[in-house]
């Protein structure tokens, strides 16, 4: 087909992913591109190229091209989890963590399991620390429904504390003593 001069937007986004899938990265965002200027609003090919400039140390730009591609869709949506999640290791990358906390709530919010419990973890620690703890706690009641070592629960237990939820928090307390690898470290 390209012999024959044919320019297909999703042709040429497939010869992207063919590239990539081979290691040849050069190649395969030439095809982004080439993609992106057939049309401008190709979500996956926006996507895919934010994917590479972040690993070859573009977060700048993958900002904006992630950004555009979160615009072409529902940003609440199973679609949007690509990126929202490269977005996220953007805002890392640039370091913006609570731009990444944020997101990486959006993303909770959508998919509870699709990031990493390290990821949640970090997240619930910079939104705890931007005084949002209401958040940093819907994330850590979560991890501790995944099995969250005692730090993790210690830190829900005084976040509801300090909330005022004193019910709440001496459950978790409970819980905590309860675990006998725990017992110890519990305040």
């Amino acid at each position: 087909m390209l012999g024959q001069g044919q320019r297909h937007e999703d042709l040429t986004n497939l010869l992207g992913l063919a590239t990539l899938l081979q290691d040849r990265r050069d190649e395969a965002e030439r095809w982004f591109r080439e993609t992106v200027t057939i049309n401008p609003r190709h979500y996956r090919s926006l996507v895919n190229l934010g994917g590479l400039c972040l690993t070859t140390g573009r977060p700048e730009e993958a900002v904006q091209l992630l950004s555009r591609a979160i615009e072409l869709t529902d940003p609440n949506s199973s679609e949007a989890l690509a990126a929202l999640t490269n977005l996220t290791l953007a805002n890392q990358q640039l370091g913006r963590p609570m731009d990444a906390a944020q997101l990486a709530l959006r993303i909770f919010r959508i998919k509870p399991d699709h990031l990493r419990p390290e990821s949640l973890a970090s997240a619930s620690q910079t939104l705890e620390e931007m005084g949002d703890d209401q958040s940093a706690i819907e994330l850590l009641q979560y991890l501790r429904g995944r099995g969250a070592g005692p730090e993790l629960i210690r830190r829900l237990a005084q976040l509801l504390e300090r909330r005022g939820d004193f019910q709440q928090a001496a459950m978790v307390y409970r819980d905590l003593l309860a675990n006998p690898g725990a017992a110890t470290q519990a305040p």
